[in-house]
Order: C-alpha cells, then structure tokens, then sequence
C-alpha cells in the first residue's frame, strides 16, 4: 500500500509543480463549476474558504479540485470549506460532484479538502427500471482520486432503487479503470429505498483498480420507504461485481463503525458484499478483493450479517468451487448485531477469514458470531467464535490448508472496548500468522497495523490478531501436546498429557487440559497439568506441563480439545482450542482372530505372492466403532505388504469380527530364508485417527484353500419361476472376472441389463423387476471371462 501512496503523491506534485495553471476561486473564477470548466488537463483549482451552493460537473476532466488544504496541509480548512449540494439547477441531478468520462490513468481527477453536504443524488433509467444514486458524489467510467473530504448529511430517495447516499461508483468498463478513496470520513448519511445499498459508500463494479483506504465510515443509515418486504444491503458500503473481474481491490485501514440497516431484508451492517457470476465459465481463483486492517464496529443489521455479509448469485456449476472471496486479513469486527450472523453472513460464499477477531452481540436467532447458508467453504484464523455458532458446510482449520496452527475460541480478546487496542495479557498478542499458503497462493500479514504501526511489534516476532498491533510481548500458549497412548482400558488406565508452554512474560500460571468426549460432544474432564517435573519429563520450571486423567467407564472416543491458562495473580484466563489429532479411545481395542486367501493362492515358500484378508475383531463391551481401516506393515525383511483395492472394513460392533473389503498383497522376496512365521504390524483406525495396534503371525506355508469362495462357475436357475413381477437371479464366480448378466427377449434382443462390470470372486445374487414386461418367455444370459451360460425365464401376468 505504501508503494501506492507514493504514486499518487508523485502525481499530485507533478499537477501542482509541473501543470501550467492554478486557477483560484473566487479569485480568478467566481464559481468553483466555472473553475471547473476553465480547467484543462493537469490543472489545479485551489478553493477558499466558504460556503458554496454548487452541484459541481467533472465532464471528460482530469484536474485537481480542492480547498486550501492541498496547499498548507491545515485540515481546518476542510470543515469552513463547504459544498452546498441542496440547491441543483435539475432535481435529477442533484449531487454535489458528478464525474463522468473522466478516463485519463496517468492524470486522475481529483477533489479535496471538502465538506460536501446537503446532496439529494442523481437519477438513472434504463429500459427496465429506474433509481437515484450518489447523494454527495457519484462516479460513472472515470479515473478518479477523493481524498481528505467530509462526506456527510447527503440522502438518497427513491421508491424503487437507492444506491450510495454518500458516494456512489458504477463502472463497466472494457479496460481497467482507477478509483482511490482515501482520508475521507463519510458519516450521517441516509439511503431511503425499497431495495439498494450503500449508505454510505456503493461500489458498483466490473474491471477497475479500487484502494479503499484510511476512512471513517460511521453513522450512515438504510430505511425503507415503505416499511413493508424491502432490501437494503451494506450500510457502510455496498460492494457489487460482476465475474470475472480484471482489477485489484484492496479496503484497508478503515473504521466502519455504527451503520445501520432497518430494511426487512437487510445484508450487512457494516459491508456487503454480492459477486455476479456472468457467463463466462472461467472464474479466477485468485482473490482479488482483500479487506485488511480494518475496524468494523458497533454497526446494526436488522436481519443478516451486523459486520459482513457475503452473498454469491447466479452460479454456474463449472464455477462452484472456485471463488474464494473476499480475503480478510487482520481485520477486528466487534460488537456488531443482526438477527443472524451479528458477525458474518454468508450464503453460497467461500471466503477467507485470517488473523481476525470476531466478537459480536448476541444474535437473536442464531449465528452470534457466523452463520452460513448455501456451499461454504472457509479458512478460519479467527478468535473467538461465542455461543451458537452456525456453520453450513464450512470447513474450519481443516487439514488441507497448511499452515493453519490454532482455531481459537470461546474466550474474551480483551480489548480496550473503546480502541479496540489489546490489553496486555490479550490471547490475542502473537497468535497470528505472517503468511499463509491456501492453495498454493500467498497471503501475508500487513507489514503495518491500523495506525501504520510494523507488524510484527518491536516486543517480540509473532503477528497478533486484529487490526492493531500491541506493543506488548505475546503471552503464555501452547506450542505443542502430546499425550502417552491412543487406547485406554476404560476405569483403569491412566492418560498421560504433555503440554509445552510459552512463558514469555514469566509469570506463574495454572495449566488445565479440557476432556471432550466427541461422542456425546460433552466435556468429561479437566486435568490441571504441573511443571514439577514429576509428570512429562524430569526437569522442573522449564515450560513442560504434565498430568493424568483416568478415564470413566464408558467406551468413547475422546480428544484434549482445550488448553486454559490462568495466571496466578488472577489476571487473565485464556482458553486455546487445539486441532483434533489429540485422540484417544476406549472403545475396543481390536485383534487379528484369522485370515482368508484369496481362492487359488498359497502362501508359497521362494519367492511368490498371495493375497490375503483380515479378520479383525472388536472385542469392546457394547459400542460399535465406525469407519474402521486398517494399515499392516512386514516385521520381516523378506516380506512386503501392500494395499491392492480398499482396505476397509464399514462398522463392527462390539463382539463382531469383519474382514476387509479389500485385499491385501503379500509378496515373499526371493534370496530369502523365510522362517516359520510371517509376522505382521497392524495399525487400526477409526474415521482415520489410528488407535489401535495389534500384532498378527502368519504360519508358512499354507496349502488349505480357504472355502469362503466358490470352486466353480455357476449360473443358478431363477427363483421364483414362474414370476410375476420380480424374480431373484444368483450366479458364482471364483475369480476376478468381467461379468455380463442381461436378459433377452425371444429374438435374441437384450431388453435389461443387470450387471456390466468387472466383480470379486464371491457369490452374486440380482434382482429383476418385470413391471413393465409382457408376459412371455425370456432369457437370462450370463458370461464371466470364458464362461457362459442361459437359464429361461417365464413371466406371467
């Protein structure tokens, strides 16, 4: 952003050093429109201080307009310099600043310094509908820079279509145009309307470059007209565009602070945000609208999303999973409201939430601080998620996104509630991340905070959460845990916690380990963990905290969910939540009970290959472990074990045993010396987390052939017959083989086919529904590699 603010600075010098005239008002002009109008390419007009009952026209311009403030810097100047926009020649045409054609990149217009009030905006029609927009500026296809202005008491009304009662910006451009709004405070604003957006700011946008920066966006307001099932979206800003979209768009540094929105069908307190799915099929993945550092405070949705909301419309189903938008980085939104999601809104939306804070009031419905709808998909570095949290297919910290270490939640931030600066033990101080990788792109923490402070402070070298950076040192977390075993005998064996604490500050802390059964989804336990060196590891005071828990008599599955940290001065109490790979289980445990051959294999002597099956057994007291799978390994050099097909085993009951789905292949070396046993490791998971270790020794050699599989090819007659409607068709294979049953009619016509596909040796046994059959003869006709055969079928009706 820096690099930035120095271009445009570059420009503005060359337009007041380089241009060839400065035209005063009223000094040389008595009007600041007639200044206008005299104004060619790179000129300045430098305004005195004043009232000034103008609606000012920038037509195909590319000139500086601004008060004496770009002259001595003094920000006085902008409150006594004053455009009056309540006055318009033609009441269609009533804001204060209209831009339009003004498409010069290298010259961007600009206006400055002003408190521009009193606009009513500007109609539009089209062949469908009609509006007004832009109560204090409106913007169409220009290049264009406000800056340093007081955009405040404008109102926009309209029965049918509002938009932007401070500032509104449509572009729909071929080639990419610039938009900078930058140092201005946009505050008391009204947007009366039965569907729009935007008290404060609209964006209405297709291919052009946007840095929304450093502005106060406080205090604008959406209201019905009719006060009957209306809509109003973003009461701070309203941010619309069309995919695929060719510009960057970057909102940063801003306070957007008490907006409200009383429509029925309100989307966004703060900011919304809608993304258009043209017809394009190619929709970039890389996020192009990224909202940094901004404050997002106290803002008021009558019905969704107090901070944000995200909707995405008209999707095509080749772009379903692509867009990842907008990006929030470092972003601090607190004490919003809504009726759902006080904090986010999204719906059919996938973005990316990291190093924010979300700390909102409680949601009357549901979603205090997130509530999603629709196929959402969102990485979440976030603090805080409060109460009933509703998440509609969001994948939270999930595995795939690297370099997410910790989802934190359920804690108080600790902010200075009017500043929302950290305090100094805040759980929030160095638990950001500098950068991310997601999907093999590149997000990085801003080098600078809210107040241009550097990210990472000079306290120590971690990033914190929020919009601000804190001058204090991070304070005490949780760098790693472990525990001593996956498996428990339940009401008997002790569990053994290990966790690895920061102490940068020193102080004596409490240490608690939180049980989450995940089962029933309750917590069972807390073990207070203790750095005396009695527990994981010998050394005492040296940040290793150790504890054991006993489990109750129960069989479950269970996880270290929590890590809380109290200070001993009673200071502060920060709970850590902790990824789930911290498992363990009662349940089981499980053993190898036997083994099957696939049909025509022996276990040879040197060398060769079989294939084998399983047969684990849940010897648990009474509860089913689901999903399980199971990975072997060779205890012996001359053996290797591999997966051939899926290695599965469904669910297995207490008591039960099962084999798996799939085979194993076993391959016997050559130049080796097998001994009497091939001895086996096997590493039993449940849903993947593996709990279970068991040992198996297979006799060599083995020459009985498993009867589990039929000798022989078979195709049985079918049962009933005659049938009417449905017959029952069993058939036997005893190898892999490309299986064809169909039945033909009595012309040799195949009117059904029931299986066309390679099977497993087994036996098979099909069903045919006739309904919509004649009564009459048919044929069953069955092949399997080189064997065939034909059973008649007599269908009666």
């Amino acid at each position: 952003m820096q690099v930035i603010r120095l271009v445009v600075f570059g420009v503005f010098i060359s337009w007041m050093f380089v241009s060839a005239d400065t035209i005063y008002v009223p000094g040389d002009e008595t009007t600041i429109q007639n200044g206008i109008s005299a104004a060619q390419k790179g000129d300045t007009v430098i305004v005195d201080e004043g009232g000034y009952y103008e609606n000012l026209f920038f037509i195909n311009k590319s000139i500086v307009v601004g008060s004496r403030f770009l002259v001595d810097g003094d920000t006085t100047h902008i409150s006594r310099t004053i455009i009056f926009g309540s006055n318009p020649t033609n009441p269609d045409y009533g804001s204060v600043a209209y831009f339009y054609g003004c498409t010069d990149q290298q010259v961007l217009c600009q206006l400055s310094g002003f408190t521009i009030t009193g606009g009513s905006g500007t109609i539009y029609r089209s062949s469908s509908t009609s509006g007004r927009e832009g109560g204090g500026i409106v913007v169409y296809e220009s290049d264009v820079c406000i800056s340093n202005n007081r955009i405040t008491g404008n109102t926009v009304q309209h029965d049918i279509n509002g938009f932007g009662a401070g500032i509104s910006v449509f572009m729909n451009s071929a080639s990419v145009r610039k938009m900078i709004i930058r140092d201005n405070q946009i505050t008391s604003n009204m947007l009366l309307t039965d569907n729009g957006g935007g008290g404060g700011i609209y964006l209405g946008i297709h291919n052009f470059d946007l840095l929304l920066e450093n502005n106060r966006i406080i205090d604008n307001r959406i209201e019905s007209i009719s006060g009957g099932s209306t809509t109003g979206m973003g009461a701070g800003i309203f941010y619309e565009i069309n995919l695929p979209d060719s510009g960057t768009h970057q909102i940063g540094n801003n306070i957007i602070s008490s907006n409200n929105n009383f429509c029925s069908k309100s989307f966004g307190g703060g900011i919304h945000f809608t993304y258009w799915d043209s017809q394009s099929t190619t929709i970039p993945q890389d996020p192009n609208t990224r909202l940094y550092n901004n404050i997002i405070s106290e803002n008021y949705s009558q019905y969704m999303g107090g901070a944000i909301s995200v909707i995405r419309n008209n999707i095509r189903p080749e772009n379903r999973n692509f867009l990842k938008q907008p990006v929030l980085l470092n972003n601090t939104l607190v004490q919003n409201e809504a009726l759902r999601g006080s904090g986010v809104f999204m719906l059919n939306a996938v973005p990316i939430i990291l190093n924010t804070i979300i700390q909102n009031r409680k949601a009357p419905n549901t979603g205090s601080e997130i509530y999603g709808i629709g196929e959402n998909e969102t990485v979440l570095k976030v603090f805080n998620l409060y109460g009933d949290v509703i998440l509609a297919n969001v994948i939270v910290d999930d595995p795939k996104w690297t370099n997410i270490e910790y989802c934190i939640y359920n804690t108080d931030p600790q902010l200075r509630t009017s500043m929302c600066q950290l305090c100094m033990y805040s759980p929030c101080i160095g638990m950001g991340l500098g950068s991310f990788n997601i999907d093999g792109r590149q997000f990085d923490a801003p080098v600078n905070d809210i107040n241009g402070n550097p990210r990472p402070s000079a306290a120590d070298i971690f990033v914190d959460i929020g919009a601000i950076e804190s001058p204090y040192p991070a304070v005490q977390r949780p760098l790693k845990l472990s525990l001593d075993k996956t498996y428990l005998q339940r009401d008997s064996d002790l569990l053994n916690i290990a966790a690895l604490i920061s102490s940068p500050h020193q102080k004596k802390v409490r240490v608690f380990a939180k049980i989450y059964d995940v089962t029933d989804s309750l917590i069972v336990g807390s073990v207070e963990l203790f750095d005396n060196g009695m527990h994981s590891d010998n050394d005492s005071s040296d940040d290793w905290y150790g504890g054991s828990f006993i489990l109750p008599e129960i069989e479950s599955t269970f996880e270290v969910s929590e890590i809380q940290i109290d200070d001993a001065a009673s200071e502060y109490s920060l709970v850590y939540g902790i990824k789930n790979n911290n498992r363990f289980t009662s349940k089981g445990p499980f053993v190898v009970s036997g083994h099957t051959l696939m049909h025509g294999d022996t276990i040879p002597q040197i060398p060769g290959i079989f294939r084998i099956k399983l047969l684990l057994e849940n010897t648990g007291y009474d509860t089913e472990v689901k999903t399980v799978s199971a990975h072997v390994r060779s205890l012996v050099p001359w053996a290797e074990i591999i997966f051939e097909s899926n290695p599965t085993y469904g669910n297995i009951m207490a008591g039960e045993a099962k084999e798996t789905k799939g085979w194993y292949r076993v391959e016997i070396k050559s130049n080796s010396d097998p001994e009497e046993l091939l001895a086996m490791e096997v590493v039993i998971a449940e849903d993947g987390f593996e709990f279970w270790e068991s040992t198996y020794d297979l006799p060599l050699p083995v020459t009985e052939i498993s009867s589990n599989f039929p000798m022989n090819y078979s195709l049985r007659q079918n049962y009933p017959n005659p049938f009417n409607p449905e017959t029952r068709i069993d058939f036997s294979i005893p190898e892999k083989s490309f299986v064809s049953l169909v039945i033909l009619n009595v012309l040799g016509q195949e009117v059904a086919k029931l299986e066309q596909k390679n099977l497993m040796p087994g036996s098979y046994s099909y069903k045919w529904d006739a309904s919509g059959f004649a009564s009459g003869v048919y044929v069953c006709s069955f092949q399997a590699n080189n064997y065939s055969d034909n059973k008649k079928l007599i269908l009666i009706k």
